[in-house]
């Protein structure tokens, strides 16, 4: 018997307002992850919903976030404590649409293979380009491959890799859609500290792609589109 998604309670809200957000604000937030941000990821791997993906999404995110603001100073000398979570931002956002995926979800998790929208599939030959050429050097070369690991060991051996990869980089992208009232550290203020932020907030992003990279690429996980 097939167990069917049974949706976590939305703590989404409570979690940006100890973010610092009114809950205005939060509640706002949360309304358009679930909304047009969630709309956008379905558009872009077409049965997402119904696929174990949501799931996947929530453990995903929830293992990178920790991770990111530390790796992230590792990997960017200069970047202070306060400014380097803006690295885990990107996965910070993605509970509300993990909950919604699963909610929308109409008939039991599992089938076929994920087959992701030319939109999605270009995008990722094009992020797929930047991992490899952000992550050549000596010093990083095993960052992809470190992060890729830590997903699959937080997923399980049962876990369906291709969705959960795709699913990772449909939600990225689905944000990257939206970024124009997300709340983009960096984007508007001018101060030094912003800069430092949106520094950590991008290089949180790249890694959070190269994470999703390594999943496909490594046992399990189909493999990428072809380079055009």
């Amino acid at each position: 018997m097939t167990m069917r998604w049974r949706s976590p309670k939305d703590e989404s809200v409570e979690a940006f307002i100890a973010l610092g957000l009114p809950r205005s604000s939060a509640e706002w937030m949360v309304g358009l992850m679930r909304g047009q941000v969630t709309d956008t990821m379905c558009d872009l791997l077409p049965g997402v919903e119904h696929s174990p993906a949501p799931q996947s999404l929530l453990l995903m995110s929830a293992t990178l976030t920790p991770v990111l603001p530390g790796l992230t100073q590792a990997l960017q000398p200069g970047v202070d404590d306060g400014r380097a979570t803006s690295a885990a931002l990107s996965c910070v956002l993605m509970p509300p649409m993990a909950l919604e995926l699963g909610s929308r979800g109409k008939r039991p998790a599992g089938g076929g293979r994920p087959v992701p929208s030319e939109p999605l599939a270009q995008t990722t030959e094009d992020w797929r380009q930047h991992v490899d050429g952000g992550f050549s050097a000596e010093n990083n070369r095993g960052v992809p491959s470190f992060l890729g690991d830590l997903l699959r060991r937080t997923l399980g051996d049962r876990a369906d890799l291709q969705w959960a990869g795709w699913a990772l980089l449909a939600a990225m992208h689905a944000m990257d859609q939206h970024d124009d009232v997300l709340p983009i550290p960096g984007r508007t203020a001018q101060t030094p500290g912003a800069r430092v932020a949106g520094i950590a907030f991008q290089l949180g992003r790249l890694l959070t792609v190269a994470a999703a990279v390594d999943l496909l690429r490594g046992p399990g996980g189909g493999g990428l589109p072809s380079a055009r």
